[in-house]
């Protein structure tokens, strides 16, 4: 429900919006335009159609929700390899195994989980690996092995 311009209460400021912004970003499964205006309004208690419509108390607690649903807290390493997603058997088993591949891929070769999203943006057009779905998956996995393939000497040692 849109208030009149020139209500009493004060309309979400910019720098809350760019916020709020962020962290839906941060949130892979707040993608979908109905499950984020689903969201608003399980949080606010009233119908949202944007961010916009928001007062500034309950921006600030639309904030402090997402801060609390996000992945990790700020600042915090989630492993020991940095970049790894969090949960390797995310969504189903066959995933979980792929991204398992792709982690001994990049071991053996000695890269970066950011190697791996630099090419599920190239050849997906997805920026991370983790949201990769498991045909993309597959891509990824070839494409580190014809890499493994072209640099043999690049091997881990053990």
């Amino acid at each position: 429900m849109l208030r009149p311009y020139g209500s009493e209460e004060m309309n979400i400021t910019q720098k809350q919006i760019r916020r709020l912004k962020t962290l839906v970003g941060q949130l892979p499964w707040l993608a979908e335009r109905a499950i984020y205006e689903g969201f608003l309004t399980t949080c606010i208690g009233r119908p949202v159609g944007s961010c916009k419509d928001l007062t500034l108390d309950e921006a600030g607690r639309v904030i402090d929700e997402l801060q609390s649903a996000s992945l990790r807290p700020r600042g915090a390493r989630s492993s020991r390899y940095p970049g790894r997603p969090a949960d390797p058997l995310m969504d189903d088993e066959a995933k979980g195994k792929l991204l398992k591949k792709i982690e001994a891929l990049l071991a053996d070769s000695k890269l970066p989980w950011a190697y791996a999203d630099a090419i599920a943006r190239k050849i997906c057009r997805v920026d991370k690996v983790q949201w990769c779905w498991p045909g993309q998956l597959h891509k990824i996995v070839a494409a580190l092995e014809y890499n493994a393939r072209r640099h043999p000497g690049k091997k881990a040692a053990g």
